[in-house]
């Protein structure tokens, strides 16, 4: 069930292989089989808890553990590694 929520099907149209990365958080590089240019990193992280941080009137200021998730899983220093990689490669720019 995790898995159709996460539409983990449309990844079977590439080589998937593991990066290293921090706990709870899942860092593939992914090849196309029929294209092998088509390269693409992809990070999913397991948030244990989205409450949200409030300030005096209420309103969302920030979801702390979440930002640290996203941080961590979608930046080279979150531990997986972009060497060897033009520098757009691990920013998301084209």
């Amino acid at each position: 069930m995790l898995g159709k929520r996460l539409q983990i099907w449309r990844l079977s149209q590439f080589f998937l292989e593991r990066l290293p990365s921090v706990e709870d958080v899942y860092v593939f590089r992914a090849v196309a089989r029929e294209n092998a240019r088509d390269e693409r990193l992809i990070a999913l992280a397991e948030v244990r808890d989205a409450s949200p941080l409030r300030d005096g009137s209420g309103r969302v200021v920030s979801v702390p553990h979440l930002e640290r998730m996203a941080i961590e899983g979608l930046t080279p220093s979150g531990g997986h590694s972009c060497a060897g990689r033009p520098a757009n490669a691990c920013t998301g720019t084209a």
